[in-house]
């Protein structure tokens, strides 16, 4: 999450943006990391970092997880995005269409393999009423 930053940081190249849309991307980017961190609160001993199950592990379905199985991911995403817009950083952006995004789709895809493994038919039900990562998506 944070490598994108180092390399706007190292390569700045700003785009100039009126201040209130700045705001508006620091405030996107506030609530993206409220999000996020509301998943992992919602997890439980459920969280972890890595892609595994363990004993007593279980589905959560419950809280951020009603709007879309990943909302950590979605969370992360959309502080990229409001960071982007924040620090008028063209090179942020890149970085977060190249490597954030495309990261994340294949962390998706990897965890819904293992969970679908783990849990079968009660995740499989889950994955169908509850979008992966863009919540109202269906």
């Amino acid at each position: 999450m944070w490598i994108p930053f180092v390399v706007a940081y190292f390569f700045p190249v700003a785009v100039d943006l009126p201040m209130t849309v700045r705001l508006a991307g620091l405030a996107i980017a506030v609530a993206s990391a409220l999000f996020a961190a509301w998943a992992m609160w919602s997890l439980g001993k459920s969280y972890g970092i890595r892609m595994d199950l363990y004993e007593g592990h279980r589905l959560v379905t419950e809280g951020p997880y009603r709007l879309t199985r990943h909302p950590m991911y979605l969370g992360i995403v959309s502080f990229h995005v409001g960071a982007t817009i924040a620090m008028e950083s063209l090179v942020l952006l890149v970085v977060t269409l190249l490597y954030v995004i495309p990261f994340t789709a294949i962390r998706i895809g990897a965890e819904d393999r293992i969970l679908a493994a783990g849990f079968g038919d009660q995740f499989r039900a889950f994955a169908g009423r509850v979008p992966a990562l863009v919540p109202f998506a269906r």
